[in-house]
Parts: structure tokens; sequence; C-alpha cells
């Protein structure tokens, strides 16, 4: 194969690229193993150059080649790879290519598969996971935050972390931040880090107070000092770090607390990152009014920013700081902006860009309705600013994966598919009913895919799930126990919310 062959297969669309009959491999390998396995497809691991279609064990290693997949790496060096090979070592990406040798790695049978980064929550309030199906007329999200909140036990925040991260990782979502805006006791802190450290995922724990709380004072710092000192000290590695969730003004419109600036401080002496609600009139705690007091810099996220003006995204990418959107919920909460107008002007301006659930009870967990969404509102109208800002495909699918991985500073260790980097990522079956006919992955991603074709995932080099299957959990007990917290809390508020009959948890 020549030079400029394999520079052609790199280019990001098989179908035009030269490659038809690499194409075609991929094609009919992943539906020759589709067929063979009568109840799905499932990728197979062999040994090195002895093909076993029939093998359906995880990797028993940490080195091993997904071979033959169509690869979507985001580095825009390396481009898509409509038939490649991604070799992990020791949780490190060690090769990312057409072709990779590795003798003494076991292969897993990547043909029928696109091979992707993992997706990336940059915001979600983990601990209300258990409030997903309440909502109703009359009883949306914040009348149901303030009246089950209190009813929450720590162990019920344990389950209801684990319920969360065990959809994350079925989702294909490999990195959470957990922006703790509820941080009722010490024992309610721990019992959340906990299940995160339980989980296998990467994330961060931003530390956010407990909620309500008084405005005109602080929130206790000595115990963000001992969460430091207990779960994130000195030689406690891991996948997750801490960060700070600082309170937004409330209700809304309302002047920030007055105890803002020492909790800023705090957070940067303390070198906590810090994620914040952000955007809201008249006071919103915003780019162009935090800058002159120094608290914005690289590692700031904001949070929906649906007000921001340009003096507040000049602001941000001069900074190099970050915006969340969590689009579901903020498209019910434009109020007389738009959505669509935000998100261009911010790719105009630079800023970079994650995508987010919020909470389960606004917003699916599903990251691929999170990027499909984002390229639809962004669609550009006439006669508007920003009629001729188009969002393209590559550019939505990095807003749900390594543009997470940019806000939270750890895009020179984990992100797009790149040698070197940490392995987070994920494999979907691009021969499912709704994925095919398969031609290109990044469109295949964007339009078509869901949660139900992820594969594999894996974070760190670590298999959490394969063939379909998770392995790195109790996914029954996830489910049990978490139905007997919403049953039990629901008990503790009473009233109009006190469980039937019908509904005790079996």
């Amino acid at each position: 194969m020549t030079w400029k062959h394999m520079q052609r297969r790199k280019s990001g669309c098989a179908c035009c690229d030269g490659s038809a009959q690499d194409r075609r491999h991929f094609l009919l390998g992943g539906a020759m193993l589709g067929v063979a396995g009568a109840t799905g497809f499932s990728a197979s691991v062999t040994a090195q150059g002895a093909p076993n279609p029939g093998a359906t064990a995880a990797p028993r290693t940490s080195n091993f080649i997904l071979r033959g997949g169509y690869v979507i790496t985001l580095d825009r060096g390396l481009g898509d790879i409509p038939v490649g090979d991604v070799h992990v070592r020791n949780g490190e990406i060690a090769a990312v290519a057409p072709s990779v040798e590795a003798p003494g790695a076991e292969i897993i049978n990547a043909q029928g598969m696109i091979v992707m980064p993992g997706c990336v929550d940059t915001h979600s309030h983990v601990w209300n996971s258990l409030l997903k199906n309440l909502p109703r007329s009359g009883a949306e999200y914040f009348p149901l935050k303030d009246v089950f909140g209190k009813h929450h036990t720590p162990i019920d925040y344990y389950r209801a972390n684990r319920l969360f991260l065990t959809e994350a990782l079925n989702a294909g979502i490999t990195t959470v931040i957990n922006y703790a805006h509820n941080t009722q006791s010490p024992a309610h802190v721990d019992e959340e880090i906990r299940a995160m450290r339980e989980s296998g995922l990467r994330g961060r724990y931003a530390y956010g107070g407990p909620d309500p709380h008084p405005r005109d004072k602080a929130i206790d710092l000595q115990e963000i000092l001992r969460v430091k000192r207990q779960w994130f000290g000195p030689g406690s590695g891991g996948l997750i770090d801490l960060g700070f969730g600082l309170r937004a003004p409330a209700p809304v419109g309302s002047p920030p607390p007055p105890s803002y600036p020492l909790e800023f401080r705090f957070a940067k002496d303390n070198g906590l990152p810090i994620i914040l609600h952000s955007g809201f009139p008249p006071n919103g705690m915003t780019p162009g009014k935090l800058k002159p007091e120094g608290f914005v810099d690289q590692s700031m996220i904001f949070v929906h920013s649906l007000r921001f003006d340009q003096r507040d995204r000049d602001v941000m990418a001069e900074t190099g700081s970050s915006n969340s959107f969590s689009l579901f919920n903020d498209m019910r909460n434009q109020r007389g902006v738009e959505l669509r107008l935000q998100i261009l002007e911010m790719v105009r301006a630079g800023v970079n860009i994650g995508l987010s659930h919020d909470a389960t009870a606004l917003n699916p967990t599903s990251m691929f309705d999170q990027m499909r969404l984002a390229f639809h509102i962004a669609a550009p109208v006439a006669d508007t600013p920003v009629e001729n800002i188009v969002l393209t495909h590559t550019q939505c699918l990095e807003m749900g994966t390594i543009n997470g991985t940019k806000a939270m500073g750890l895009a020179d260790r984990v992100g797009p598919l790149t040698p070197g980097r940490r392995a987070d990522m994920i494999m979907l079956r691009a021969t499912d009913l709704n994925m095919v006919p398969f031609t290109n992955g990044p469109s295949t991603v964007l339009h078509s895919a869901t949660n139900a074709n992820v594969d594999t995932v894996i974070v760190d080099g670590r298999v959490l799930k394969f063939g379909g299957k998770i392995l790195s959990v109790d996914v029954e007990a996830v489910r049990r126990e978490a139905a007997e917290s919403f049953y039990l809390i629901r008990q503790r508020a009473g009233g109009q919310w006190a469980p039937q009959g019908w509904e005790r948890p079996v």
C-alpha cells in the first residue's frame, strides 16, 4: 500500500476516497458476523493472527487491538480511518492506523463497528437521578427538587449516583462532572464520591454546598478541605478529581450571594476548578462581570449561559473558559432569547462548548440526543447575524466528546484517539437496523445512533462494557436498590407523593 493510498483512507468518507474495497470489507465483515451471531452482533477476541469469530469474551489483558472498525479519531491530523486498528496497551493508546501489528496483543474484531472517543457529560446534578420520571404538569423540576432533596439519606445518594453513572456507562459516556449542588452532610458527600470511584468512569466531583443555604453565609469551606484530604490527597490516584460548584443567584435574577468572592478565592487558592450556573439577568455572574475580579480562567465552566453578550463571549475566548449547554431544558428556558443564536455566536467567537444532561428529570441520559439536537438547533437562519455560520457534523461530535476533556483541563491526557493519550473510547454497532445503510461514520453517529447501539465502553484502557453487556457493575443490584430508595423517599415525603401499594419494589 502506498503512502498516498494510506492518506486517502484517513479522509473521513469511505464512499468517496478511493477505498471502496476497504469499505466493502468493513460492511461485509460486520454483516457476516451479525449473521453468525443469531442473537445480535458481538465483537470477538482472538489471538494475534488466529481469527475466531465465535469468541465473545472481553480482552483478558491490558494489551489489545480493536481491529477493522470505522475509526473516528476526532484528531484533525489523523482524521477518520474507514477501516482501521486502535492498539491499547497499559491503558494508553499506543497506535492508530489502517493496520497495526503488535505481537502478543489480543485482537478485538471491530468489523461492523464505529470506534470513537467516549462521550463527556460536563454538568449533571447526579444526586437527583431518582426524580427522573416524576415531572408532570404542575410538578416540574424545581418543586420536585425542593420536596424530595431533604428526604434523601446518604445511602439514597449512593444509590442515586450508582443509577445515573451506570446509565451513563451504558450510554457510552466515559466522563461525568458531578455538579453536587445539594451536599446535605459529610456522609452524603462521601457516598457520592464512593459511587463515583466504584463506577470506573472518569469524572469530577464539584462540591457545591447544601440546598437551600443562607445567601449571606459561605458554605462549609473546612468540609471541602476535609474532602480534599480524605479522597483526593497525595497518592489517592483514581480517575476522579475535585472541583468547586459555585452557587448561582437564587431566585433567578437576584443579586449574587454576598459570600461569592470568598468562595471564589477559596477555590482558586486551593486549585479547585469552578463550575457555575450563569447568565440570568439582570445580576448573573457572567464572564464580563467576573473577569475584572480575576475569577475567570481556562479551568472555569459556565453552564447554560443563554443570555451572554458579546463581551462575555470575548472574555471566554480570551481566557479559554468553557460553556456547557443542556439542550433540552435550555430550549425550554429561552424566554425571549434564542439558543441557536447563542450557540452560533459562541462558535464564531471560538468558545469551547460542551454538552451535558443537567438532571435526568430534564434531559434524557443520551449524548447522542444532545449532539443531534445541537446540529438541528444551530441550523443557520437567513437574515440573522449568524446566517453564515454552519455547524459541521464533526463540530457537533466534538461538543459531546473531546470538548468536554478540554473544559476539564484533560486534553493532554484524554480526548481524541491519538497515540499517547489514555484510552477512553466506545464502539457502536454499525450493523444494527437503525444504523444501516452505513457509509460515513460521523453522519451515522449524529443522525442515527442511540444508546442501544453502544456495544463496548473502555475507560483508561479498562473494558467496562462489552458485547452490549456491562461488565463492571451489578446492573440488577443497581436497579433493585434504586427502586427501593425511590419508594422510601416518597414514603418520607408523604401526601400526594406517597407510593401506592402496587408500586412496592420487588
